[in-house]
């Protein structure tokens, strides 16, 4: 028998696996991350199954998309169901699932192909948040439905923020690991590696101090609650210093001892609790400001770096094609006469270049330097015309003066060459 789709059983196969894996990965991050406060037996302080879906949502295949978000939706929903939920509660919470791992999954994949790094973080900073809030809207909508006795506008704020607190931690941990291949060389430099380990094990160190045990009996009442900050500095230098990989490692780490720490009645968050519930949602916004910030520095260092490449690779073909094309560059200061010159323009010239334009214009015929003068200075005052420079061993140049902003002239550039003599 012929088979008409040979590829066909084998794709099913795939999606299948994957969904089938998706499936049993968010029942397991739905264990680990519930751990209920005392207000709100019913909300986790950190949730991670829907922000690890939109994550990889966003990475596979969009012909597979479909099958790994029903996936989600199930799960979502047979974890209702295993958590003694009604049945229209289980419904509707698996279909808060389908649309916040579409919603935020479309989003994220939207923005990962944007070129700006700083876009992609805010990208996906919102993709978190849009996807926490249509997920924290299906629970609330769900409960509402089986008229539990449940306070919705505290259950849906400490839903949200638990959502998007556990999808910022998780979301960039699986899609940095996502493309991660083992090799044999040319990894981390061990300085790297070993610099970024001295900085995450002082913040182990430092938050162990802070958060185990009251920083007011240790450190006294007005010291104690300015300590909170410290451990920030030092995850974030263990981040730069990693890179995206470590970072999201040591952030995830971080925030799961702070949370942990906190919910235990530890810590600066909770020595000083005037509601019920309020250490936990500080250390929630601590939590979120660490990974906002710590992802806002990864982009602003991936931008920076990107300009710098960028500015390398630029220099490079501009230094090829002076030294292809038999040129140097020369720039004077209107304001002091300074001159600088490109790399190659001691190898053009056959001399070292003349730091200051005076000594530059001395070294022309002297029946030409009074009137070089004039024009370097009427060039420098008023930008009015170009002007071509010959010197006696053949190299000529051609000024154009360059106005700043305030319409001042700032620079004299020219294109210098050099005819040889014969």
């Amino acid at each position: 028998m012929v088979r008409i789709f040979p590829g066909l059983k084998m794709k099913s196969a795939a999606n299948i696996g994957g969904s089938l894996a998706l499936f049993v990965c968010w029942l397991l991050l739905g264990q680990i991350s519930y751990y209920p406060d005392d207000v709100l037996a019913s909300v986790a302080l950190i949730w991670l199954p829907t922000g690890a879906a939109l994550a990889i949502v966003s990475i596979v295949q969009p012909q597979r998309a479909p099958w790994l978000i029903a996936a989600s939706g199930v799960a979502a929903f047979c974890y209702a169901l295993g958590a003694d939920m009604p049945l229209k509660t289980a419904v509707i919470e698996g279909l808060g699932e389908l649309l916040a791992v579409t919603a935020g999954a479309s989003l994220l994949r939207a923005s990962r192909g944007w070129s700006d790094p700083r876009l992609r973080w805010l990208g996906l900073a919102t993709a978190c948040g849009v996807s926490a809030a249509i997920a924290s809207t299906g629970f609330v909508v769900g409960w509402m439905a089986s008229d539990q006795d449940l306070s919705w506008g505290t259950a849906w704020v400490m839903s949200a923020v638990g959502e998007w607190v556990g999808a910022l931690l998780i979301t960039p941990l699986v899609l940095s690991f996502a493309a991660f291949r083992p090799k044999r060389s040319g990894g981390m430099p061990m300085l790297k590696f070993g610099g970024g380990g001295l900085a995450f094990a002082g913040f182990l160190v430092v938050a162990t101090l802070i958060f185990q045990g009251d920083v007011n009996d240790r450190f006294g009442h007005s010291l104690g609650p300015t300590l909170t900050y410290l451990p920030l500095a030092l995850l974030i230098v263990t981040s730069l210093v990693w890179g995206e990989r470590g970072a999201a490692l040591a952030v995830a780490i971080g925030a799961a001892l702070m949370i942990g720490w906190t919910a235990l009645g530890k810590g600066p968050f909770a020595a000083n609790e005037n509601f019920p519930g309020e250490a936990l949602l500080e250390v929630q916004a601590f939590i979120v400001v660490i990974a906002l910030l710590t992802g806002l520095m990864l982009a602003l260092q991936d931008h920076t770096a990107r300009a710098l490449d960028t500015a390398r690779r630029w220099q490079l073909r501009y230094l090829n094609v002076l030294e292809t094309g038999g040129f140097a560059t020369l720039s004077i200061d209107a304001r002091n006469g300074h001159c600088d010159w490109s790399e190659n323009a001691a190898a053009l010239l056959g001399r070292p270049p003349d730091a200051h334009v005076t000594a530059l214009i001395e070294r022309a015929d002297p029946a030409d330097q009074p009137i070089m003068h004039s024009q370097w200075h009427l060039l420098r005052d008023t930008g009015q015309s170009d002007v071509k420079w010959v010197w006696p061993d053949g190299t000529h140049a051609t000024l154009t003066a360059v106005a700043g902003p305030d319409g001042r002239i700032e620079l004299l550039t020219g294109l210098l060459s050099r005819t040889r003599q014969r």
